[in-house]
């Protein structure tokens, strides 16, 4: 089991990755990420939202509510949004030792509560890794990271000479 967050959700979404990622492990968001990638984006008509809550639909990702003190210890403890602290809170509750993060804060959060943390450019990383994509995929993929994420040049260059060896 692994959780995820609203951004590496979207992200993975936009790199076309998640129909994959989803048919190798089973994924959980909280109701609050849901909302932000899924119910609000379906509102501006993006396509990764469709895309997203299909898989929602056909049962490939869950979505769970948090219990209440456990948010509110991580929303007093980090300063970070929402949907992160939900997904935070829902690893502690479901006692799930993976979540899929791409925010600074969190990332530090999960370092301090004892959660690893995957990130999109670790998924695309490891996807290639395995021979699940592609180079010329992988290539794609970081671009498309590049543009939505909040990456550095030099994070997506050093991944890049790893997938092009």
């Amino acid at each position: 089991m692994i959780i995820s967050d609203s951004s590496t959700l979207i992200l993975l979404a936009k790199c076309e990755l998640i129909e994959l990622f989803v048919s190798g492990f089973s994924l959980i968001i909280p109701e609050t990420v849901y909302d932000e990638t899924i119910r609000k984006g379906m509102e501006k008509g993006k396509y990764d939202a469709y895309l997203l809550e299909k898989l929602v639909y056909d049962e490939k990702i869950q979505v769970r509510q948090t219990n209440n003190e456990s948010l509110r210890k991580i929303q007093d403890f980090f300063s970070i949004h929402s949907g992160e602290s939900d997904a935070i809170a829902l690893c502690l509750d479901l006692n799930v030792k993976y979540l899929l993060c791409d925010d600074k804060k969190a990332i530090n959060a999960c370092r301090i509560l004892g959660i690893k943390f995957i990130t999109a450019l670790d998924i695309v990383l490891a996807m290639h890794t395995n021979n699940l994509i592609s180079n010329e995929k992988a290539n794609v993929s970081l671009d498309r990271l590049e543009e939505f994420g909040w990456y550095n040049k030099e994070l997506i260059n050093r991944t890049g000479s790893e997938i092009n060896g």
